[in-house]
This record gives C-alpha cells, structure tokens and sequence, in this order.
C-alpha cells in the first residue's frame, strides 16, 4: 500500500476550514483577519495561540510552534502525519488517494487506530450484550432501570453495556478481525496475571460489570471504560472489592487527561453563563445530562488535575463544583480552588443536602428543580473557602484564626492579576472579620518569600529564542510580511534583490535566500510550495509565526512598501560592506591586487547610490 498521495492532502487542506478543526480543541474569538485563544499545547492564562484562515495556518506563541490543519491534528491529538490525514479526512467525509492505488492495509495501519477500532468493536458488542435477549441481561437491565432509575433510552444514548462473566466471545471476535494477543493485552480491555499475551490465561478485564464507554473530546471516539460491580461479577475476581474498575492507562487513555461527557459538554458550555458543572462520578454526569444540564463533566475517578481545569479553561472561563457536604467534600474543594485559580479558571461551589449526590438529588422528588436551586446558591471562591477554613476546628482562636489567613494566603498567590488578588482579598477579609492591611502584609511577606525560594525557571531553548515572533524588526522579515501578503510578489524579488544583501545570520535572511534560489532554478512554483517543502521544524515554525503576524500587519501598497525595503536592504549592505573593506585595509595586510580591487569597489560604494531594477508583480 502506498502513501495518501500529495494531491488528496492538499484537496484535504483546502476542504477543512481550520477555524472549525482547531474550535474542537480551543476556544477562539475574533483577532483582525485571524482568531486567538489559549494555547492547546502548554499552561497558560492570556491567549498567545493564533489561526489564520485565509492562510489555513496556526501559531502558538508560548511553544513557537506552528503549521497548517494537518500539523495541528498531529500535535493537539499526538498522531503520526499520515494518521492525522485519515481522521481528518474520515471527520470530514474527504475520500483518500493513495499512490498505488486502494487503502492502508492491517499490517501498515497504526497502532492508535488498530486500538480505537478495537475500543469501538468492544463498545458495540458490549452494549449487545446488554440488550440480549436473555435472563442474565433481562436482570442487569432491571439494576439499571428499577435500581438506577435511568431509563433504556439513556442506556442507548451513552451506549451503556455488559460484559458477561463467563464469555470468551469478544476476545475471539477481536482476534478473528486480526488483532493479535500482544495487542488486546495492550488495549486493556483484558489482563492475564503476569501481563503476558498468554491466550490461556487471557480474560476480560470487565466481566460482569455494567460497562460506561469513555470518550475522546474532540471526535467523541471511544478510549476506554469504566465498569461498575452488578450482582454477577465473579466473587473470585481479584477486582472484587472495588464498585468501579477503569481501564488501565494505555497509548489511548491517560486519565489524567480525559473528563468524562466533555465531548458533549463542550457544545453546550459555550452558551451556558456559569460555565461547566463538574461531579465526582460517570453516574452523576449521566444523570445531570439527561435531565438538562448539558455543560456538565466528571474526572475518571481519581481528584481533579491541572490538565483537566486547563482542558476545561479552552471552552469557559467558570465551573461550577458539586461537592459533598462532609468535611472531606470539603477539604477536597479547597485543594480545588488554587487549581482552578492557576489554570485561569472562576470556580464557584454547590453544596448539595447532606447525603445526596447529584444523581440522588435528580433522581428525587424535587428533581430538575431541586439541582437548578443548589446551582443558584453556588457560592462564590472566596465565601467558599471563608466558610471551610472557619468550619475546621484546627482555626479557632486568634492563632487559629492566623493559620487560616495563611491557607487563605497560599490560595490567592495562585491568582496571577494583582488587581482580582486583592479585589479577593478584601472579600475574605470581610467575610473572617480579619484587618485588611494586616493581612495584606502578611501576604506580601509570603509571596516574596515564595519568590525567593522559587527555582529558576529554565532557560529558553537556542530554537525558540531564534523563532520567537515578537522580534519582527528586521528588514528580511518584514519583507516576509509582504510575500505573504501577495505571494506573486516574491516572482518579482527574486530578480531585483541580490542575496548578499541579506542578513543570513537570521532565520528570515536565510529563508529569503533559499526562497529566491529555489525559486529562480525552479525548484519550487510558489511560496506556498516552498513553506510546503520546508523540513526544518524551527523553520516552518518561524514562517507560520510570519503567516499569522502578516495577516494583521496590511500594507495598502505592497509594491512600494517592498520597493522601500529593497533600498533599505541595498544602504545596509553599503554601509556594512564599507566598514568591511575598511576593516582589511587597516588590520590587514592585503597584496596589490587585492588593494587595488578593494579599493575600486569603495569607490563605487562610496560614490552613490545603485540603480536598482523596478520590481513588478507579476499576475
């Protein structure tokens, strides 16, 4: 099988409209000509991540990382290049050329692939098994229904299954459609003993639980499970003791990095004024959604993470934090809070009635309007923490009460604007009956100590020192800005500008000089094509940042702003070369001839200005 040909990735390319592709992953507002939002590749509070459409690009200024659609896909969801194609191509309904004709075989497709192949057979066969027509799965849909109290439909919405205890039947029809043992180990879905592919051994990692699927984001793809104990999960089964098992983390599922419902949540949020809901269970999120809060997402078992706020903070800027009303709900909502300060996310706080959750709450006689009511009540960060830190008996008493400024203390130092720092500030004064400037010394004194004892932060990288975009000060990338503006125009350069004028110590000169050669023995047909065929990942890099920055840097003349930069270039070369040639016949020691010719060409330098070829733009 042969590689998807050029021609299907360009068409692919033009088909996609980046803003839609990337507004899977980020959310983007309106910048000029191109959009903005934070970046999907590192932490961070204010936008420095950037999408041009009519260039079909992207930069992110924080990672000085950059490229078309393709790129983007590759990066945001770590898939090899031409994997990315085929899920851009099967998101969008584009249908693939390969070189020698046909498609990618079994052997020659990824293993990403293989395994999400095998996540959605394992879906399909599970949520059959629910809807068998048999007493055993008669009775599992009775927990579900009468115990649960969620009804089929719900069932067949999120394709709730059941793995049944003693069958061997998904295993063979997974290794039927070719996948080999090593890899139905690898996919987690079933475990030996020993971790070893032995099929003997081999079983299911689910057996006898009801099956929840876990979902991707950004295509909604199935990834993993979670799988609850029902009445028939096997009494000897080494899992026994735990209500929930999840799948293991595999090259698909990092749980870390996943929040159940998000894929769906992401949709609604956008027009959902407090933001997202987050509850603790798969459950709880199922309930919430079928009942009408669609924002709503939950993590995969484990306490929230920095990478889960950060995913959230891509779509909204708030969520909102169900929590149980014991002392332990709260303890674990206060180490929330900082997170959520550092991610740049607003959280607020809903106390539910003690002993409930929400899919109790919702199930309940108050229903709909009883979680509509606690949403209503949800209490602001720092009447929450107030009320924590005052309800714990540790912070009795005046030094009580000093230890409670000081958690207080460590939670707004993880708030990066001066201005929402103290704007907290003076509320949890307020709200503790504690003196402002007191505290507010106290706070000082704490950040500047923590400052002090903060590791150095690492030094930037010789690659994004040289391609940060900021640095557009140069004459060579300002005439990049130009070219990118109207690409006819680099035809017309390439015979007017000679390359010795360029500073070839910069990225931009040396772009400049490999895009007029190349263009000038016909290597490339267009500056589109030479940015195509640029390999250097620091490069094209640098030539995205130009693409972006050009896009809101018009100029209402490109011929005379270009011709202006071009005269500049030649005086600059003038001068440098003057103070060259004056430099060897002072310190060194030249024979006759070469004096004679350094001598001549000063006199021409020195003599006036070069007549320089009109340019023109051709087309």
């Amino acid at each position: 099988m042969g590689r998807v040909s050029q021609h299907s990735i360009e068409e692919l390319k033009m088909r996609v409209n980046i803003v839609e592709e990337v507004e899977r992953h980020v959310r983007l507002q309106k910048a000029g000509r191109s959009y903005k939002g934070l970046s999907p590749f590192t932490t961070e509070k204010s936008p420095s991540f950037f999408v041009n459409p009519d260039k079909g690009a992207f930069y992110c200024f924080s990672t000085a990382q950059g490229g078309d659609v393709i790129r983007f896909v590759e990066m945001v969801e770590h898939l090899p290049f031409f994997e990315a194609v085929e899920v851009l191509a099967q998101r969008h309904n584009v249908t693939l050329e390969y070189e020698s004709g046909g498609g990618p075989s079994r052997e020659e497709r990824s293993r990403r692939a293989a395994l999400l192949e095998m996540h959605e057979q394992a879906r399909a066969y599970y949520h059959q098994c629910f809807m068998a027509n048999d007493q055993l799965a008669e009775k599992v849909r009775e927990y579900w229904t009468q115990k649960r109290r969620f009804s089929l439909e719900v069932a067949k919405e999120f394709s709730i299954g059941f793995d049944p205890p003693g069958s061997d039947a998904l295993m063979k029809k997974l290794l039927g459609a070719g996948h080999s043992p090593e890899l139905l180990l690898e996919s987690g879905l079933f475990t030996t003993p020993d971790e070893s592919p032995d099929l003997s051994r081999m079983r299911s990692r689910f057996r006898g639980r009801l099956t929840i699927p876990i979902r991707e984001a950004s295509q909604g793809q199935v990834i993993a499970f979670t799988a609850r104990e029902l009445f028939c999960t096997p009494g000897a089964d080494s899992f026994k003791l735990a209500k929930y098992v999840n799948s293991p983390g595999t090259p698909l599922f990092h749980k870390s990095r996943v929040l159940f419902n998000l894929e769906r949540a992401q949709k609604s949020v956008r027009d959902d004024p407090g933001g997202f809901i987050m509850v603790e269970g798969q459950l709880d999120a199922i309930r919430c959604f079928t009942s009408g809060f669609a924002s709503v997402v939950a993590p995969q078992g484990t306490s929230i993470t920095e990478e889960q706020l950060l995913m959230l903070k891509r779509y909204s800027d708030r969520a909102r934090i169900l929590l149980d009303g014991d002392a332990a709900g709260q303890r674990a909502a206060l180490r929330v809070l900082p997170m959520c300060f550092a991610a740049g996310l607003e959280p607020s706080f809903v106390e539910l009635p003690a002993g409930q959750d929400p899919d109790s709450l919702l199930a309940g006689e108050g229903g709909a309007d009883a979680l509509r009511a606690a949403l209503a009540s949800a209490m602001p960060p720092m009447q929450f923490a107030a009320r924590a830190l005052l309800a714990d008996p540790e912070n009795e008493g005046p030094r009580g009460r000093a230890q409670a400024m000081k958690k207080a203390g460590e939670i707004l130092a993880s708030v990066e604007s001066e201005v929402a720092r103290q704007a907290y500030l003076v509320q949890l004064c307020d709200l503790m009956k504690v003196d402002y400037q007191a505290a507010r010394a106290d706070l000082q004194r704490m950040m500047i100590r923590s400052r002090s004892s903060a590791p150095e932060a690492p030094a930037e990288s010789a690659a994004v020192k040289e391609n940060v975009p900021s640095r557009l000060t140069s004459l060579e990338s300002d005439l990049w800005c130009l070219v990118f503006q109207d690409e006819k125009l680099a035809c017309g350069l390439y015979g007017v500008v000679d390359e010795k004028w360029m500073d070839s110590a910069t990225v931009e000169g040396r772009l400049l000089c490999r895009l007029f050669w190349e263009l000038r023995e016909g290597l490339v047909d267009s500056v589109a094509e030479f940015v195509t065929r640029t390999e250097d990942r620091d490069e094209l890099n640098f030539l995205y940042s130009l693409q972006i920055r050009s896009a809101d840097t018009r100029s209402e003349d490109v011929l005379r702003d270009a011709e202006n930069i071009i005269r500049q270039l030649y005086v600059r070369h003038r001068k440098q070369r003057l103070e060259a040639i004056d430099r060897i016949i002072e310190t060194g020691s030249p024979d006759r001839a070469s004096l004679e010719s350094l001598l001549r060409e000063r006199v021409l330098l020195v003599k006036g200005k070069k007549e320089l070829p009109a340019l023109t733009i051709q087309g």
